[in-house]
């Protein structure tokens, strides 16, 4: 599967749907596809906000296959991509008003996905790689970034 969509929450919402259920196949229970949802959601959802700047018009490319049993997925914006993994949230600070609200997208991929890498361009943009397998990691996984030459 390959689409290119605009960063809207409608288009978000419906291709992150359509993802999910390529996991039907390999087993993925019905929570399950909601977890690779959720992520996905956050992932195209990360692109719009932050990789364009909010400039929800612009395209976000996304591919997702079922490979040797796994659901993998990429999505890729414009970006100039993240420099640094950020922290897991601090539940007690942001409940209490300490840390601002938000900042939750990279922990649910880290705890939903079982694989997470960023990929920098140095000629411009990010993708970000996500792998599912029939279950949800035990712990938060940890990510990776890496440059690359080019797209």
């Amino acid at each position: 599967m390959q689409r290119t969509l605009n960063g809207t929450d409608d288009a978000i919402l419906h291709l992150a749907r359509e993802v999910a259920d390529l996991g039907e196949p390999l087993g993925f229970t019905r929570t399950r596809r909601y977890e690779v949802q959720t992520a996905v959601g956050e992932a195209l959802s990360n692109a719009a906000v932050h990789g364009h700047g909010g400039k929800r018009e612009d395209p976000i490319q996304l591919t997702a296959q079922v490979d040797d049993g796994h659901l993998l997925v990429e999505v890729r914006d414009r970006g100039k991509g993240l420099d640094r993994i950020p922290p897991l949230p601090d539940l007690e600070r942001k409940i209490g008003g300490k840390d601002p609200p938000g900042g939750w997208g990279v922990f649910l991929m880290r705890s939903l996905a079982s694989d997470v890498h960023f990929l920098v361009h140095a000629d411009g943009g990010q993708t970000v790689r996500l792998q599912f397998e029939a279950e949800a990691p035990a712990v938060p996984v940890d990510p990776r970034i890496t440059e690359t030459p080019h797209g």
